[in-house]
């Protein structure tokens, strides 16, 4: 496995050894990588919820066509997202983290070598879009006539990458807070500011503004390390660190691109095979996934910086503490698993509307494969961590493929509604994702079956399933089945976890014992 190794040496990096263990440690109210991952979770949920407002301001002030406009841009932007950051929203703060010999890159380095790349590909793109607005626009737009959305499109890209460069970087520093606050800032709080502030402006007006604001605010953010790896690095220096962030980022873009393709791809083909009400219906179950990723999306960005230093002093322990995430991991999957398979259509039908009734077959099977959905977020970033060679290139591109493959065979053959064939189409390519992703760390890192406990998590996921099943009846028929629903979770989420606390297993005793230490 290809992995860069270093010298150990101490430090106080997140999951690293205990410098001295025989000396007595101040007590910390909260553990630092549960502050880390709460700060990050309350970054997410404020982005989601400044989305939230976002939309509703665009709607009352440009109606449906200026949304529609913008939403359109956003797209565009995710879809070339992954080519012109190459793979460094993991690689730069992998790379940042990991314990530094005294000839290595330092961490102000691989932010220039890294802003170097991502805005080079952003240039190459940016020059194609401005000199083909016509194609540009007809391709992301539907119109070759929208072409005043290319300049605003190639900023908001321009925007975006360097906030993850600056993203990158906090995340490898594991200064979490820092880059917690400039998420909030830039795409939280100064959207849906842009859109207040100015409500008579046209929506590519509202764009470059937001664009150029994001973008100042990440400068900002990293100016002073980045002037300072600037001025301190050598030639040869920087030569290393833009051949090691190109080596290890160069190779994930298929992937990233892959994962991407198959969220986005959805929709597209539902709209040509079936209804809007149809695509509606598909576009809520994976809005249910996203609000589920949400829970575990922040572990994964604080471990892989953390895990990648780790990795080079101890592998050994390393490879243990992955094997009982993988532990955690199923058993958080098989309460997942029953749960939105038994309560998926309530939730879309209280949180949309009774427009959504008919939408019960569609939801179940979109969501069907939560639970390998989140096992792939939770583990996805201990591949990336230990390993320059991408596992999950391959394994997003697989599942990409059994989506098309199964797709075209239903749709040919009309087996069964359009709508179901890319519903189970796309369940079984997040299945193949997650089965993939699981396999792959069962394997790098040696999980022995005895880890997961499946005797103990087995029953007690199935009990919870019977419960939820017993009193799926009654909150469907409440005045308020959400409000119900997220208790009932809530509640049988924190009985299962006490009962394998309580059990013996590895995995919570783990925790106990500053599994995430630093």
């Amino acid at each position: 496995m290809e992995t860069d190794r270093h010298d150990r040496r101490e430090s106080s990096g997140a999951l690293a050894a205990p410098a001295d263990e025989g000396k007595p440690r101040s007590r910390r109210r909260v553990h630092p990588f549960f502050r880390d991952v709460t700060f990050t979770l309350a970054a997410q949920a404020c982005v989601a919820l400044g989305g939230v407002l976002l939309a509703r301001l665009l709607a009352r002030n440009a109606g449906a066509d200026g949304f529609a406009s913008y939403s359109l841009v956003k797209q565009a932007v995710n879809v070339l997202f992954p080519v012109v950051t190459v793979g460094l929203v993991g690689g730069l703060p992998r790379y940042i983290a990991l314990p530094r010999e005294e000839t290595d890159p330092r961490p102000g380095t691989y932010l220039a070598a890294g802003a170097l790349i991502c805005w080079g590909a952003t240039l190459i793109a940016a020059t194609l879009s401005l000199a083909l607005p016509g194609a540009v626009a007809a391709i992301f737009f539907g119109d070759s006539g929208a072409s005043e959305y290319v300049l605003p499109f190639v900023l908001l890209l321009a925007a975006t990458s360097t906030f993850y460069i600056a993203y990158g970087y906090f995340r490898g520093q594991l200064q979490l807070r820092r880059g917690s606050l400039l998420q909030v800032s830039a795409l939280a709080l100064l959207p849906p500011l842009v859109v207040f502030a100015f409500p008579d402006e046209p929506v590519n007006h509202l764009i470059v503004v937001m664009a150029a604001g994001t973008a100042v605010l990440s400068l900002l953010a990293v100016t002073r390390p980045l002037l300072h790896g600037i001025r301190a690095a050598h030639e040869r220096e920087l030569s290393v660190a833009l051949r090691r962030l190109w080596n290890y980022g160069h190779r994930r873009v298929p992937g990233e691109t892959a994962q991407l393709g198959l969220f986005v791809l959805v929709p597209i083909l539902a709209a040509h095979v079936a209804s809007l009400t149809d695509v509606a219906y598909l576009s809520a179950g994976q809005q249910v996934l996203s609000i589920a990723s949400l829970a575990v999306l922040p572990l994964g960005l604080v471990l892989l910086p953390s895990l990648s230093k780790m990795w080079v002093e101890d592998p050994h322990r390393t490879s243990r503490h992955v094997a009982q995430l993988s532990a955690f991991a199923a058993s958080l999957a098989i309460f997942i698993s029953l749960q939105a398979i038994l309560y998926a259509k309530i939730a879309v039908v209280a949180w949309l509307g009774p427009e959504f009734e008919d939408a019960g077959a569609v939801v179940t099977v979109t969501v069907a494969p939560a639970a390998l959905y989140v096992v792939y977020l939770m583990l996805r970033s201990t591949l990336d961590a230990v390993a320059v060679r991408s596992y999950n290139s391959r394994n997003n591109i697989a599942a990409l493929a059994v989506f098309a493959a199964l797709a075209a065979l239903l749709l040919l053959l009309h087996i069964g509604q359009p709508v179901m064939a890319v519903a189970w189409a796309f369940a079984a390519g997040v299945t193949t994702q997650g089965a993939l992703t699981f396999a792959t760390v069962h394997r790098v890192f040696r999980v022995q079956m005895s880890d997961y406990g499946l005797q103990y998590v087995v029953p007690l996921g199935l009990a919870a399933g019977a419960i939820g099943l017993a009193l799926r009846p009654s909150i469907e028929a409440a005045a308020s089945p959400l409000l119900l629903t997220i208790g009932l979770q809530l509640l049988l989420g924190a009985a299962y976890f006490l009962a394998l606390a309580l059990l013996p297993l590895r995995w919570p005793r783990l925790l106990a014992e500053r599994f995430f230490d630093r």
